[in-house]
């Protein structure tokens, strides 16, 4: 998908998704992740209810796995460089 408006905003959004896989390639994309809490809590419920999360982060982990950043909840760490 090209627009993050069109993620679920409820963990059963989810149901009949095998996996769900976030590439960062448009990072412009995950930067409106923060205005959409909705969207990052429900991804969260679904992973910790055994959804399959794959992040594909490559040169901009840093700014995608911060702490403080929307999508940093879900790194299996803590990142360095």
């Amino acid at each position: 998908m090209a627009d993050i408006d069109r993620l679920p905003t409820h963990w059963c959004g989810y149901e009949g998704v095998d996996a769900v896989i976030l590439s960062t390639s448009r990072p412009e994309i995950y930067r409106k992740l923060a205005t959409h809490s909705a969207v990052v809590q429900a991804l969260d419920e679904w992973v910790r209810m055994g959804g399959r999360l794959v992040l594909c982060v490559g040169a901009r982990a840093e700014e995608i796995l911060a702490a403080d950043a929307p999508l940093g909840r879900f790194a299996p760490g803590r990142l360095e460089k």
